[in-house]
């Protein structure tokens, strides 16, 4: 043991010596890079104001050309003192001019700005601020500009520039001159320069080392601009630009600036400097060296602060090894037995805790196994995202259902349990309407609002299981039936159990059935009075190889129930379709298809492109298709059913009405979509003879199908008493046994033969 821990200290000194060396190296590169960073940032400014001021200089010598040839044009005569109204519109257009002027080559200002007193105009010659860069204008062929200085006028400080206009001998008949406003402080023209109160631009002209501007907010302007630039400043900048050998001259020729620390009577600042040679500047910015350093012990206590804190976190670590490996144990089980999406307990959890629950609760205890009703349809429609949120809401409202020694388990996707203590069924009743009142209310998921129902199945232990794979299957089987006949919640049973297992059966088969041999289609004939056969329905039919023939009745509730009805619809059409095509075109003989549609099928995003693209296919016209619809389609989701409807119909497919008269909204239905036909139900038919009631319900039937202009069509007649008091209230076409069973497409074909 103390050979252990000897080398675990001596583990610890080695990691102290590495993190010391590490933490130097990071220091020294931390202070290289903050100064390196400091010396970009000042070049990139100093060729940024260089750009600026030659575009700006640019600018103003171009508009004192245009401006000079346009005054010596209008006024030929430079002798007498007067104010064109073009200099004052210039005023007004370019606020950061602080006056115009046209000067005689003696230096008489002639032409000025009104703003201007005439009778107090300066001579540029005579004049001791402006003699200096009046002459070298003279001289000079581009724009030259003078030393900066303070118009009390307006309270601001301003750039002369002065142009020579020339004749075509060359010689000098005029200069134009004008001032650039510039602010005090921080700013250059209308540009912030500043990052910090020590920051500093200076542009400084070359020919005799005046500052231009200036931009340090502390130092006395008037003093900066009334003599040239200290020359121990200056010597100290033009010797770190040329501390690298090359010569001032080839400085100047470049156009990147170039970077320093240097010495200045305030200190050691970081400088860049940039020459612009069209107008003679030099370009600096720089930046307090000090406010670097105070940025890297900043940073350097950020460091230390750190070092120190890693220090004690390793330290403590290696004395706390055992207690992070148990933490990380428990968080390990955690994550086992929780679940990820909505943090309940899962599968795993009820598992380790099922002989914990056989014995605390001796009486026995419940699972209430609940799913949520067309979850799959809430992922298809709106996205995982969605089902996700879903979920999580459901959990949570759940919880707050929940009373003490219950518990709530995430099996997986949208299925989940919860564990009670209660074994009576009156108390688990209340309990399972508790729940569902609870998850009935609306969940909004990002600004959408979803109602959601659940199905629930309860098993209770030993009576229904003596493990919990038991009791989950029998809880299971119960929640399928409260699915299947819409209960909303069921208690398990043994004679549901063997139907359970049936269905599942048949719902297994059916999904290798489709698209196979064993589902076939037939069709039973449609008649008019006369017995002349209209159209067809298409009925699917199924024959399996071990359970027989097995009804439509009972594999198409099981379809419409799982994910197959889709699948299964969609066979239908595209057998129907096929089949019905060919016939046709082989007795040359046109008639109708109506064709069952589901909800499930109608809903599909695909559903009508599909359709389309088949009608095209097997050279149908819309018209020939009849969609044949039930008023429990329009229960589901009236507004969306409803809008699909009306755009098949809408693309000419015709639209029928089956089993009419069998719900609750029959009349709301024909009010509010385009209904082609109405199908009597065969339950009436089958009374017509000896139930008065049956007559007046067929009589009404067929009377609001005249009133709103659509064909009725009579199911299952099987007698000619049938047939004749149909027709004689009015029914227009027929379908039963008494004309023609269903049949295959080849005994249809010899049937019309």
């Amino acid at each position: 043991m103390a050979l252990l821990k000897k080398n675990t200290w001596l583990l610890y000194a080695l990691f102290v010596v590495i993190s010391v060396l590490l933490a130097v190296m990071s220091t020294y590169m931390r202070w290289d890079n903050l100064v390196e960073s400091q010396k970009q940032q000042q070049a990139h400014r100093a060729e940024q104001v260089a750009s600026s001021i030659e575009a700006i200089l640019l600018s103003h010598e171009m508009l004192l050309d245009l401006l000079g040839q346009q005054l010596l044009n209008e006024y030929q005569d430079l002798n007498d003192v007067r104010s064109p109204k073009l200099l004052d519109d210039l005023m007004v257009i370019n606020p950061s001019v602080i006056g115009f002027g046209l000067a005689r080559p003696d230096g008489q200002l002639v032409l000025v700005n009104s703003a201007q007193d005439r009778e107090q105009l300066p001579n540029l010659l005579h004049q001791e601020a402006s003699r200096d860069s009046f002459l070298y204008t003279l001289q000079a062929s581009g724009m030259v500009l003078g030393r900066t200085y303070f118009l009390k006028a307006i309270g601001s400080w301003g750039i002369p520039i002065r142009k020579a206009l020339r004749n075509e001998q060359g010689n000098v008949i005029a200069v134009m001159t004008a001032g650039i406003k510039i602010e005090g402080g921080a700013r250059i023209f209308e540009k912030d320069l500043h990052f910090s109160n020590t920051d500093e631009v200076s542009l400084v002209r070359d020919r005799d080392h005046y500052f231009q501007y200036q931009s340090s907010v502390n130092d006395d302007l008037d003093e900066i601009y009334q003599s040239p630039i200290n020359p121990e400043r200056l010597d100290a900048s033009l010797l770190q630009l040329t501390s690298n050998g090359q010569a001032l001259a080839a400085v100047k020729a470049l156009k990147e600036a170039r970077t320093y620390i240097v010495h200045h009577p305030k200190g050691y600042r970081i400088e860049a400097a940039v020459y612009e040679p069209k107008h003679e500047l030099w370009v600096f910015a720089s930046s307090c060296l000090l406010d670097t350093f105070k940025q890297f012990i900043a940073s350097m206590m950020i460091y230390v602060v750190i070092f120190v804190f890693v220090q004690v976190m390793v330290f403590s670590l290696f004395r706390s090894i055992v207690r992070s490996e148990k933490q990380t144990i428990k968080q390990l089980e955690y994550l086992a037995t929780h679940d990820a999406l909505t943090q309940l307990p899962n599968r795993q959890y009820l598992i380790n805790h099922i002989q914990q629950l056989v014995h605390t609760n001796p009486d026995g205890f419940s699972l209430l196994f609940l799913d949520i009703n067309n979850f799959k349809g809430i992922n298809d429609s709106f996205g995982h995202d969605y089902g996700d949120q879903v979920l999580k809401q459901m959990g949570n409202k759940m919880q707050t259902a929940l009373v003490t020694d219950e518990f709530l388990v995430r099996l997986g996707s949208d299925e989940f349990v919860v564990v009670t203590p209660e074994c009576r069924e009156d108390k688990l009743t209340q309990k399972c309407e508790q729940l569902a009142s609870t998850l009935q209310g609306a969940n909004w998921i990002q600004g959408l609002k979803l109602h959601v129902e659940v199905s629930i199945g309860v098993a209770c232990y030993p009576q229904h299981g003596q493990n919990l794979n038991a009791l989950l299957r029998a809880a299971d089987v119960a929640m399928y039936k409260a699915k299947s006949d819409k209960t909303g919640m069921e208690f398990y049973q043994h004679d549901v159990d063997n139907a359970y297992l049936k269905n599942y059966r048949i719902e297994q088969a059916l999904r290798s059935a489709i698209g196979t041999d064993e589902l076939y289609m037939f069709y039973q004939p449609q008649v008019d009075h006369h017995g002349q056969m209209i159209g067809v329905e298409a009925l699917v039919r199924w024959l399996h190889p071990e359970m027989g023939f097995i009804s439509p009745a009972r594999f198409i509730p099981i379809a419409e129930t799982s994910d197959l009805m889709t699948t299964l619809g969609a066979f239908v059409v595209e057998r129907t379709l096929s089949e019905m095509s060919q016939l046709r075109q082989q007795s040359g003989k046109s008639f109708t298809v109506s064709i069952n549609i589901s909800v499930r099928q109608l809903m599909h995003s695909s559903f009508i492109d599909c359709l389309m693209a088949q009608v095209s296919q097997y050279q149908f016209q819309p018209q020939d298709i009849i969609l044949e619809i039930t008023e429990n389609l329009f229960i589901e989701d009236m507004n969306n059913v409803g809008r699909i409807i009306i755009e098949l119909q809408t693309k000419g497919f015709n639209i029928s009405l089956d089993d009419f008269g069998t719900g609750y909204s029959s009349l709301n239905v024909l009010q509010k979509l385009p209904i082609d036909e109405l199908k009597v139900d065969k339950s009436f038919v089958d009374d017509i003879t000896r139930d008065e009631k049956a007559r007046k319900m067929i009589k009404n039937i067929i009377a609001i199908g005249k009133n709103y202009g659509m064909s009725v069509l009579a199911e299952g007649v099987e007698t000619a008493h049938q047939a004749r008091m149909l027709s004689n209230f009015g029914c227009d076409y027929f379908q039963g046994y008494l004309f023609a069973k269903p049949m295959s497409a080849n005994d249809l074909r010899e049937y019309l033969q």
